[in-house]
């Protein structure tokens, strides 16, 4: 079997496909990686978050006006201190600051990742655009793994476990969709009883409201 070339393609990972195996399989076939790292990592977490990032200077800062919110996006890169996660040079620091017109309302979210990128290879800015692409796609499609089915909680890591889990993830979500679902989560709970999961994998259940 061929092995697939991404030669200087950059891969995104969300939090629960951020393991070794992963990083290893982008790097044998030339590519570049920027991993995800969350709580169901959590002495990979540590060791990012421990980092001094008080005192590394912010590499780039974006600000946007949407749909009456304000959007904040600063990145941070930092020497990970030999990290044992595969290839990783640089550890990064995402934080997103939103503000809302209307309830003055403030949130803020801050999220680390690794990458074998040295900053020769993409600079702040860049960095900072392959997170924004990976952000988008998660609103679109991997928020509802994130949130719904708790992915990034997730401790699975052995092997092919974690694509597997995200493929009958996914398998779920579609079966949701095909069943007229727009919400996931009400979804799941429509579907706790056992004989109504059987009625919506094998009956004629079909539901064309939310």
């Amino acid at each position: 079997m061929a092995t697939l070339d991404i030669t200087g393609a950059v891969v995104t990972f969300d939090a629960l496909h951020t393991t070794a195996a992963a990083a290893r399989a982008v790097l044998t076939r030339g590519g570049h990686y920027i991993a995800i790292v969350k709580g169901n990592r959590p002495v990979l977490l540590d060791e990012v978050a421990a980092l001094p990032w008080r005192q590394v200077p912010t590499g780039d800062r974006l600000r946007e006006h949407a749909h009456g919110r304000s959007e904040i996006r600063t990145l941070k890169a930092a020497c990970p201190r030999g990290s044992a996660f595969p290839g990783a040079v640089q550890a990064l620091r995402i934080t997103r600051k939103r503000s809302n017109a209307e309830d003055q309302g403030y949130s803020s979210e801050t999220v680390y990742a690794l990458t074998d990128l040295h900053p020769h290879q993409a600079d702040a800015a860049e960095l900072a655009a392959h997170a924004r692409g990976h952000w988008s796609a998660e609103n679109k499609n991997h928020h509802v793994r994130d949130v719904s089915f708790r992915e990034d909680a997730c401790k699975v890591a052995a092997g092919s476990a974690p694509h597997a889990l995200a493929s009958l993830n996914n398998l779920l979500k579609g079966v949701f969709a095909h069943a007229g679902y727009a919400n996931t989560d009400h979804a799941r709970r429509e579907h706790t009883n056992p004989y109504r999961a059987y009625d919506l994998l094998f009956g004629q259940h079909r539901r064309s409201t939310t």
